[in-house]
């Protein structure tokens, strides 16, 4: 499970720790065992690591780890619907395209046929 860190801007110091993280909703960490709230953004950075690092309060965080905390992100349920409705709009352009390719290779064969029953 992937763990959460505050992480200080100036000088890249682990500030909190939160194991477990279950999301990040707007200035706030939630863990299953707790979490932090009220974190100021213009001085820290939110970062989640999918690996478990042996680093304390105070450690500085090395930079050679991926940053996963955008699938911690909770969205507004607007914005989730938003974009399943654009996912399904996508889907369903790109199966009508394929549709139409189909319907133009039928219309090929269907002429070819024409062209070879007609040379007998």
């Amino acid at each position: 499970m992937a763990t959460g860190y505050v992480i200080m801007k100036n000088g890249s110091r682990v500030a909190e720790i939160v194991p477990r993280v279950i999301e990040i909703s707007g200035n706030s960490l939630k863990g299953e065992e707790g979490g932090v709230h009220g974190i100021n953004l213009d001085r820290a950075d939110i970062i989640v690591l999918d690996q478990d690092l042996d680093l304390k309060k105070g450690d500085v965080l090395p930079d050679i780890y991926t940053n996963v905390a955008h699938k911690y992100i909770k969205q507004d349920p607007q914005i989730q619907v938003e974009n399943n409705m654009a996912a399904l709009l996508y889907e369903s352009a790109t199966d009508k395209q394929k549709i139409a390719s189909l319907e133009g290779i039928l219309g090929n064969l269907l002429f070819d046929i024409a062209i070879i029953k007609g040379g007998q």
